[in-house]
């Protein structure tokens, strides 16, 4: 039923690789369709964030990056904040 579903603006939070869909995300593919899916919902707006480290339950730090599906976004659509 959600299909084609557009909302004016639309927020990525955590779009960190390895991170969409799930935590233990393993599968690319899963995670470029869902990506895609989210960025064409939008009519107006797209926020996508993410951080640069995570931190588990027992205080170790990991570095992490963004999900490489968001270096494959046009540069002239990008607004950096």
């Amino acid at each position: 039923q959600s299909k084609g579903l557009e909302f004016l603006t639309v927020f990525i939070s955590g779009a960190v690789d390895g991170f969409i869909p799930i935590f233990h995300a393993s599968d690319a593919e899963e995670e470029k369709r869902l990506f895609y899916v989210a960025m064409t919902r939008p009519k107006h707006s797209l926020f996508v964030t993410g951080f640069k480290e995570y931190v588990n339950q027992y205080g170790q730090a990991f570095p992490k990056s963004m999900t490489p599906f968001v270096w494959q976004i046009d540069s002239a659509l990008v607004k950096k904040c």
